[in-house]
């Protein structure tokens, strides 16, 4: 019974496979392979956001254009996020510092 209730309270998530695409240099997440007018339209997407311009893109009914075009701007976001610091590094300058702190060198 309390297996049960376990269950029921935290319900198992399905994994999902993510594929992953390298457009333009952007590795961008999208939940399945894309069909290639998909492909496209993220390319699309893309380039116009590298090159600051504005895109006309039109897609027919129901060829996923709202994902495509979630998929692609948020990958090129977050490629323009600086690298996270590597915390052995960060951890090596600020003990540089305190100990050069430490010798009158600060």
């Amino acid at each position: 019974m309390e297996q049960l209730s376990a269950q029921l309270a935290a319900p198992a998530k399905a994994e999902r496979k993510v594929t992953v695409l390298q457009i333009a240099g952007i590795p961008v997440e999208f939940p399945f392979e894309p069909y290639p007018c998909q492909r496209d339209f993220m390319e699309s997407v893309i380039t116009a956001l590298q090159q600051g311009k504005n895109a006309l893109l039109e897609s027919p009914t129901g060829t996923g254009k709202t994902l495509c075009l979630l998929c692609s701007t948020l990958a090129w976001r977050e490629s323009l996020k600086p690298p996270a610091p590597d915390p052995a590094a960060a951890a090596a300058a600020a003990l540089a510092q305190q100990a050069g702190g430490l010798m009158g060198l600060g």
